[in-house]
């Protein structure tokens, strides 16, 4: 099973494959409380990405602090819902990835990260 850390490293390098270019930068939870993981502009809006890595969807959304669903919630309007919590969830942590609403907290049907974001940003 791999860490939070490592399924960040990971979805890092598939947004840099899937968008060359784009810039996706990785915020150090000590010095910026309730800010995302990571952030990533491609040629539009910038997208804010906070990780959770649980066992259910539950777990996933009731780990999500309330200073960073403050954060999210400002987020999501300033960045014209451009922000999104990403979980791994499952008995391994890698059944799905799934991608919940961080305003309303509710889940976003399975998809990928980085399938969802091309067809986000092909309606700019």
């Amino acid at each position: 099973m791999t860490s939070e850390r490592d399924y960040t490293t990971k979805q890092m390098k598939e947004l840099r494959a899937a968008f060359p270019g784009c810039e996706v930068t990785k915020h150090c939870e000590n010095f910026t409380s309730g800010v995302p993981d990571v952030s990533f502009v491609n040629d539009g809006p910038t997208w804010w990405i906070e990780n959770k890595r649980k066992l259910t969807i539950k777990e996933c959304i009731d780990t999500v602090t309330p200073v960073q669903r403050e954060k999210l919630r400002r987020l999501w309007f300033a960045s014209n819902g451009r922000a999104i919590i990403a979980c791994r969830v499952g008995p391994d942590r890698q059944a799905f990835t799934l991608l919940v609403h961080p305003v309303s907290l509710m889940a976003i049907p399975n998809i990928d990260l980085v399938e969802y974001i091309k067809r986000e940003e092909a309606k700019l």
